[in-house]
């Protein structure tokens, strides 16, 4: 379900399906520029069919009724995606099969690899709304970038921060504000992750 009045009122959206299989959507993004365009997360609905059909990444232009799969290429799926705030046809996904993070610039239509600086897998991504955005990858390593996705720079996060942060949560207010998400607990950087 979704709702564009801040809860006030929900409405259903519809099925996404390919061929003979049914996708659940496990998560949704709304364009901040043009509410009625949604993005989704989607994982298979049956287990039988994870083999062959990975996590997809669809796009609808009418609040949810219907939806286009995002096709990437032959090779390469989907499995997280993040809007940038101030330009909404700037896109970054997860990419699927270790590839790393996508970018788009024109809503999804066309995707380059944007790797620059990046070593390992990427798992979770945040933006601010100044547009810097922040890159949780496998074995506990962090990446920022300040153009959109084009680079990134490795940043480590300081003490009293117990443990490894499995996602950043960012002040949609005050953007020096960072949340490191542990399995032991949140910790608060109100200079942008430097303490």
């Amino acid at each position: 379900m979704v709702s564009f009045n801040r809860g006030e009122s929900w409405a259903l959206v519809g099925q996404v399906t390919e061929k003979f299989v049914s996708y659940i959507i496990s998560r949704i993004h709304i364009d901040p520029a043009v509410p009625q365009i949604l993005y989704a997360n989607l994982t298979v609905e049956k287990i039988e069919d994870q083999a062959m059909y990975a996590n997809r990444i669809a796009k609808s232009y009418d609040a949810g009724e219907t939806w286009q799969l995002i096709d990437v290429s032959p090779n390469i799926t989907g499995s997280e995606i993040t809007i940038h705030a101030e330009n909404t046809q700037k896109l970054l996904m997860i990419a699927g099969q270790g590839q790393g993070v996508l970018r788009s610039e024109d809503g999804g239509k066309t995707w380059v690899l944007s790797n620059t600086g990046i070593n390992l897998i990427g798992n979770q991504l945040s933006i601010a709304d100044n547009g810097v955005m922040y890159l949780v990858s496998d074995y506990n390593h962090y990446y920022k970038s300040i153009d959109a996705g084009q680079s990134w720079q490795t940043f480590t996060t300081q003490e009293p921060v117990s443990g490894v942060c499995n996602n950043f949560l960012l002040n949609p207010v005050q953007n020096s504000e960072i949340i490191c998400q542990s399995y032991e607990g949140l910790y608060l950087s109100k200079d942008v992750g430097k303490h």
